[in-house]
């Protein structure tokens, strides 16, 4: 796990300096940014899914299914563009908003559909 998290930002480090130095520009260190807020945002979610969570996404029937995938997906669009529209096109804002996104994805819109699940369940009986 630590490995995951450390690896990214070795590379962001090494990116943000060559940057820094202006041997490259922006452009070309977007996709190291955003790749480095993915792989961080997913390990930790993922870590915490698996400690605290345990989500079963085979859960429920077929439509189910497919309203909770159409369902993220809007919702995930919205906070891309969202966050997008706020923080700007930077590498900072870049990291941040890739992060946000696989952190929602791995952990928090599973533990809302966990927790709203139950929740529902326990209003019916």
């Amino acid at each position: 796990f630590a490995i995951v998290l450390v690896i990214p930002l070795i590379i962001m480090a090494f990116a943000t300096i060559r940057l820094l130095t202006h041997e490259v520009n922006v452009d070309n260190c977007m996709d190291i940014f955003k790749i480095s807020g993915s792989c961080i945002g997913f390990a930790i979610g993922w870590y915490m899914d698996e400690c605290f969570l345990g989500f079963d996404e085979t859960k429920g029937s077929v439509q189910q299914k497919v309203a909770k995938t159409v369902s993220g997906l809007v919702i995930l669009l919205v906070f891309k563009i969202t966050l997008k529209l706020l923080c700007g096109d930077n590498p900072v804002s870049a990291f941040l908003i890739y992060g946000f996104i696989m952190f929602w994805t791995a952990f928090l819109y599973p533990f809302l559909l966990d927790t709203g699940v139950q929740k529902i369940i326990k209003n019916k009986k």
